[in-house]
């Protein structure tokens, strides 16, 4: 654009990049993008079953959940996506937005941050949706330890009955280290940030953390880490500052990627948890294998397996063996 830009003129030249913005964004969305893990694999069967109708839908989870991501999994290719960058348009200009994203979605954003008077608001975009073929999708943020109910205003959770969880980050810690590659390559890609690598012992800690701040923390976590990484390989203490944490308490603290600020039992049963996912590993759960290199008989094995939580298919084990 060339100076004097006319007003005009520069409002339809942002409309156009930002719908440019939305088809990019849309056309990299896939089921797999957030993980791997059981409690995912159960979130991607529901919006999978959600996409089969047009009902209004309320995504729940705690606060940092990657809500609009998942929402976004909803959106047809070639129909609306209007988002509600500023929320008095629920309550003083409701209709037309409805009339902007009739025939697609329209996404009022985290009712949990919203006045009562904007839920009310949203309420009635519900009972109007229908006219103009919308469909309306809700998040909801609650603090650990609460739940949607606590947030949502009685008239607006009669309207947006079906729910589908957003797991915390918490519950799924074999995810950890994609996400962090997949929002390392995202950022190269928009942001052109250098990704980095991190060393086994700060993926521990990335991996053990239990993440309050959930997918929103992680993220501007691992942006954090790209920037001030100079080209080094990031280290335990490198997170834990980028965590918040002291760094000489986790120079003293968290060793080798084991925290001895953990009561002894529990570190021991983390010291031979690890030892024995690592043979494992190694030996491909051929167990006759695993129990011959660790010196235990394999009943003795498979017991102390189950004490320390690891799961080893005997039928697995055996076909490994075969």
């Amino acid at each position: 654009l060339e100076k004097p830009i006319a007003l005009q003129k520069l409002l339809s030249a942002v409309e156009r990049a930002l719908k440019h913005g939305e088809v990019q964004t849309v056309s990299g969305m896939t089921l797999d993008k957030l993980g791997n893990s059981s409690v995912i694999q159960e979130m991607n069967g529901s919006i999978e079953a959600a996409a089969k109708h047009n009902r209004p839908l309320l995504f729940a989870g705690e606060a940092g959940s990657p809500f609009e991501i998942v929402a976004r999994y909803l959106h047809k290719s070639g129909t609306p996506w209007v988002a509600t960058d500023r929320v008095e348009h629920i309550v003083d200009t409701p209709m037309e937005l409805l009339q902007k994203a009739s025939g697609g979605i329209l996404y009022v954003g985290d009712i949990a941050r919203y006045s009562k008077n904007i839920q009310n608001g949203i309420a009635f975009l519900l009972e109007k949706a229908d006219r103009y073929n919308v469909r309306v999708i809700a998040s909801c943020g609650f603090k650990r330890g609460e739940s949607a109910d606590d947030v949502v205003a009685s008239r607006l959770a009669e309207l947006l009955k079906e729910r589908i969880d957003v797991p915390s980050l918490c519950s799924q810690p074999d995810d950890i280290v994609f996400l962090i590659n997949r929002i390392m390559t995202d950022l190269a890609e928009s942001q052109k940030i250098q990704p980095v690598k991190f060393s086994d012992s700060a993926l521990v800690v990335l991996r053990q953390y239990d993440w309050p701040g959930n997918y929103d923390q992680l993220a501007e976590t691992v942006k954090n880490i790209m920037l001030e990484s100079d080209g080094k390989e990031v280290n335990e203490q490198a997170v834990a500052v980028a965590l918040g944490q002291k760094e000489n308490a986790t120079a003293t603290e968290i060793i080798g990627g084991f925290n001895f600020n953990m009561p002894l039992r529990e570190l021991r049963e983390e010291v031979e948890r690890r030892y024995f996912e690592y043979h494992i590993a190694q030996e491909g759960q051929n167990m006759s294998r695993v129990a011959q290199k660790v010196g235990l008989e394999r009943t003795h094995l498979y017991r102390k397996l189950k004490q320390l939580g690891i799961s080893v298919s005997r039928r697995s084990a055996d076909k490994s063996e075969e």
